[in-house]
């Protein structure tokens, strides 16, 4: 069975949009040296211009899922790019001010968080259920290249522009409403629309920021966040409309999988954001030649993602989640052995956290989706794009923390260790949960 053309195009317009935000999260990371010395603010400030960016993302992925519930995906898409260009522009124009870049990355994310969960339910929408695994299959190598071209142009910009031209390279998403209005069905949205639990979206909001601050600033922070998290869970049980199904929660299969994504992404994202610092203050390497690195890591990366595509099935998907995990495995070991020996053997190590990273993403791609009923879909997979995408925020935080406390990069690469054995814990629950279900 093949994607007809209009699937096919639909595809590369989703792609495309995923492209750009994961890329928008990592596009700066090379650039963080400089906006630090430019802008006058610590490592653990410039820090929040990606992890600020990805937060918003994260709370806006389960708005933007449950939206999809009542709404057209064509016209909150368009809303979204809309968003996304708006907040590039204002991040250009102020790029002198701190304050005004943050403002700039918020609404960006606004709307960019609408890309990668949008995209998802669009395929569970308007694809044939048979195809729906190879075209998840395409927004996760989608990702995968964002993370390797992202820091390559982040690096290519900043040395020769500036990096206040990282804003404009992003304006390039208006092209795309022009392909949404035309390959997007115009559906009819629902006649009675459930109401919005906007306190249960501020409580999220509020329990995200108070965690990545208890990570990032100040521990007793994260008591505050358990807090808020409990008062959270107690509100949506007695609403009758909330904002996240407390019932999702339960899903045991669900949840062990969304954390997976969790660590995963937090891992890869701590890397991206610690080997920027670590290049230029050991090995005194500028941000061009970061990014040809972490490009190269891209390319191995999407042929282990191609790789994947054509091999996975469900019945193989465990033994492809092993092998990946192994590679991660190597690669973390790699960095906290060498780190400080060889720029070479940095180099190979992160290339086999790339090629780790990229199937365990397609893996769960296809999974997530069969432990959720039809009518949870939408918000299902905002909330298993909130836990990636607050993994992405959690990885550079405790990272710049780690940093701001040590200088040593050791103790980075050994916590990605032992949170990536966490993960063969997490598969080994879904795989009872599946038993158990048979």
């Amino acid at each position: 069975m093949k994607f007809k053309k209009s699937e096919i195009q639909m595809i590369g317009v989703l792609c495309t949009l995923t492209l750009l935000a994961a890329m928008n999260s990592v596009i700066f990371n090379v650039a963080m040296p400089s906006i630090s010395t430019d802008l006058s603010i610590s490592p653990a400030m410039a820090s929040w211009i990606s992890v600020g960016y990805t937060s918003i993302i994260a709370v806006g992925a389960v708005t933007y899922g449950k939206l999809s519930e009542s709404y057209s995906v064509r016209k909150l898409l368009i809303y979204g790019v809309l968003l996304f260009s708006i907040g590039s522009i204002i991040g250009f124009i102020g790029y002198k001010s701190y304050a005004i870049i943050l403002v700039g990355r918020v609404i960006q994310a606004s709307g960019g968080a609408s890309f990668v969960t949008l995209a998802m339910v669009a395929i569970n929408q308007y694809i044939p259920t048979k195809m729906q695994g190879n075209a998840l299959a395409f927004i996760s190598i989608a990702i995968a290249l964002a993370l390797g071209i992202g820091p390559l142009l982040g690096g290519i910009i900043t040395t020769y522009l500036g990096w206040r031209y990282l804003f404009v390279f992003m304006l390039g998403s208006m092209g795309l409403i022009i392909f949404l209005l035309k390959l997007f069905p115009n559906e009819k949205e629902r006649a009675v629309k459930e109401p919005i639990d906007y306190l249960g979206g501020f409580l999220i909001f509020l329990v995200i920021i108070l965690f990545l601050l208890g990570v990032n600033v100040s521990s007793p922070l994260l008591v505050l966040a358990v807090l808020t998290y409990s008062i959270l869970l107690s509100w949506e049980r007695k609403r009758t409309y909330p904002f996240i199904k407390v019932k999702l929660l339960k899903n045991n299969s669900f949840v062990s999988l969304i954390c997976i994504g969790f660590v995963i992404n937090a891992c890869h994202l701590a890397t991206l954001f610690i080997l920027p610092l670590l290049f230029a203050d050991y090995y005194q390497l500028g941000p061009n030649i970061v990014g040809c690195i972490f490009f190269l890591a891209c390319i191995f990366s999407v042929l282990s993602s191609i790789v994947t595509r054509k091999k996975l099935t469900k019945e193989n998907s465990t033994l492809i989640f092993y092998l990946a995990v192994a590679s991660l495995l190597v690669g973390f070991s790699g960095l906290l052995l060498l780190w400080n020996v060889s720029f070479m053997a940095i180099c190979f190590s992160f290339i086999f956290i790339a090629i780790g990273y990229s199937p365990i993403q397609i893996v769960l791609n296809m999974l997530v989706p069969t432990t959720l009923d039809k009518n949870d879909i939408g918000t299902g997979l905002g909330l298993y794009n909130v836990l990636n995408f607050v993994g992405m925020a959690f990885g550079p935080a405790l990272m710049s923390k780690l940093l701001t406390d040590s200088t040593h990069y050791s103790f980075g690469f050994g916590l990605c260790i032992l949170m990536t054995l966490g993960n063969v814990y997490l598969i080994s629950i879904f795989k009872k949960k599946q038993k158990g279900s048979v």
